[in-house]
């Protein structure tokens, strides 16, 4: 298979050593893979094409096509993109199934890009990531904003209960950004980076799987102002994580009202409040927040702070 102009250069790899029944039968699985160069396909394998351009498109297979002699490893090739996370699942050191998120500043949320790739469905595992538009997707093209918070749903369903392992890899994402994959079902956070290996158990509760239990959240560059390692030294933040009431004690008082914003995980103020200079100690009844990942931002006429805390 030659990449040619006007492919957007992936293909549906059917991977038979990819997860197994519960007899442990190999099953085999559709993975979606990202090509950078021609590939070959080893005798008996099978590729599906999505036409995206809008034009038709005709693929020609002649004699001259076929190969001997070379190695099938070059069709796990992928391009070089300056940013992107690959999230892989595995279970006893076998690749089950994975993710691919793509970051591009044109993209948007919905399953409307070039670079997004369908989710085919597996018969007994599956992890994909959710658009804005409820589509499920196994490459999934989208924004990383400079100037707010973003999050990814990811979706995961298995026929088997029991011990997964995921794996982050390849990862590469602007300077001015942070990403943290949340556990819904265990309220866990963790910063995404090429070194995560998360374990995780599937088992009879139906919250172990499914749209709800992991989700990326994207994180912008907290700003920095001249004053602010001064700024945060002044302030302490407990408990965390939290349930019912939110202390922030101030070390000294401020140069002026201070601005205190709660913030989701999606960017959306939950709450706001405007501070006095004279108290040194406030308290922000939490307990009408759903559990999740939140951010405390403070901010003066001079400095701001930010601090994530987690809600039970």
């Amino acid at each position: 298979i030659t990449v040619a102009g006007g492919s957007n250069a992936y293909i549906y790899l059917w991977d038979p050593n990819a997860q197994q029944s519960y007899r442990a039968v190999k099953s085999g699985a559709y993975i979606a893979k990202q090509l950078s160069s021609s590939i070959i396909l080893p005798s008996g394998s099978a590729f599906f094409v999505k036409n995206t351009t809008g034009v038709s498109k005709t693929l020609t297979f002649s004699e001259n096509c076929k190969a001997n002699n070379i190695s099938a490893l070059a069709l796990f090739g992928m391009n070089d993109q300056q940013n992107r996370i690959k999230l892989s699942v595995e279970k006893d050191n076998n690749i089950w199934d994975e993710v691919s998120l793509q970051f591009n500043e044109n993209a948007n949320a919905a399953a409307t890009d070039g670079g997004d790739i369908d989710k085919f469905s597996n018969s007994n595992f599956d992890i994909y990531s959710i658009s804005s538009d409820q589509k499920y997707l196994a490459i999934d093209t989208r924004c990383i904003h400079s100037n707010k918070d973003d999050s990814i749903l990811l979706g995961i369903h298995s026929m088997l209960k029991g011990e997964f392992l995921m794996e982050v890899n390849d990862v590469k994402i602007p300077s001015h950004s942070t990403v943290y994959l949340l556990d819904k079902f265990l309220n866990r956070s963790m910063k995404v980076d090429n070194d995560l290996k998360y374990a995780f158990e599937i088992n009879e509760d139906p919250a172990s799987q499914g749209n709800k239990r992991f989700e990326l959240i994207l994180q912008k560059e907290t700003i920095h102002f001249s004053d602010e390692d001064a700024f945060i030294q002044n302030i302490m933040i407990s408990p965390n994580p939290v349930r019912d009431l939110i202390q922030i004690r101030f070390s000294k008082p401020l140069n002026a009202p201070a601005n205190i914003r709660i913030i989701n995980s999606v960017g959306q103020v939950v709450k706001s409040i405007q501070e006095h200079t004279e108290k040194n100690t406030l308290i922000i009844p939490v307990n009408d927040l759903v559990k999740g990942v939140y951010f405390i931002e403070i901010n003066d006429a001079l400095s701001k702070h930010v601090q994530k805390i987690i809600k039970e």
